[in-house]
C-alpha cells in the first residue's frame, strides 16, 4: 500500500492526472452535450452528420498538442476548441457559458444560498494556476503528453 501512495504522489502521476481532467472538462463534456442534443438542435442547423465537425476539431486540436505540447495547459486555447460550433449553435455557446460561468452547486452537506460556488471556475484555478501546474509545464520530458499526442520524445 505504501508503493501504491508513492506512484499516486509521483509527479508524472499528479501530471496525467491534470491532463486527463482537462481532456475530460475540455473535450468529453462538450462533445457529450453535442451528441445527447443532435436531436434538439435540428431547427438550429446542427444535425447528427455534424457531429463529423467535432471529430475534425478534435483532430486539429491534438495535432496542434503534437506540435506544442504546451497548449494542453494553456486556457485560452482549451476554451476556444469548439469556438466554430459556438458560433453556428447558439444553444451550445450558452451551455459552456452556464457550465463554465454561471452553475453553481452547494458544498457538501449543505443547502444554504450562502455555501453555493463555481465548480468549474475553481477546477480551472485548480488545472491551470496552481504551482504544480507550473513545474509540470517545464518539464523536460513530458512522457504522458508524448503518449496522448502520439510525438516521438524530444
Amino acid at each position: 500500500m505504501c508503493s501504491l501512495f508513492i506512484t499516486l504522489q509521483s509527479v508524472e502521476m499528479i501530471a496525467q492526472m491534470i491532463v486527463l481532467a482537462i481532456l475530460h472538462i475540455f473535450i468529453y463534456i462538450p462533445t457529450s452535450w453535442l451528441a445527447g442534443n443532435c436531436q434538439e438542435l435540428k431547427c438550429t442547423d446542427f444535425e447528427v452528420f455534424d457531429m463529423g465537425i467535432t471529430v475534425v476539431l478534435m483532430e486539429n486540436t491534438f495535432e496542434s498538442f503534437a506540435l506544442n505540447r504546451s497548449l494542453l495547459l494553456d486556457e485560452e486555447f482549451m476554451m476556444i476548441i469548439f469556438k466554430p460550433i459556438m458560433n453556428k449553435v447558439d444553444a451550445f455557446a450558452g451551455y459552456l457559458k452556464y457550465i463554465f460561468k454561471q452553475e453553481e452547486s452547494f458544498t457538501v452537506g449543505s443547502s444554504t444560498s450562502k455555501d453555493k460556488w463555481l465548480p468549474f471556475d475553481e477546477l480551472h484555478v485548480e488545472l491551470f494556476y496552481q504551482p504544480q501546474i507550473t513545474y509540470i509545464r517545464h518539464l523536460d520530458n513530458v512522457f504522458f503528453l508524448d503518449v496522448f499526442c502520439g510525438a516521438p520524445p524530444l
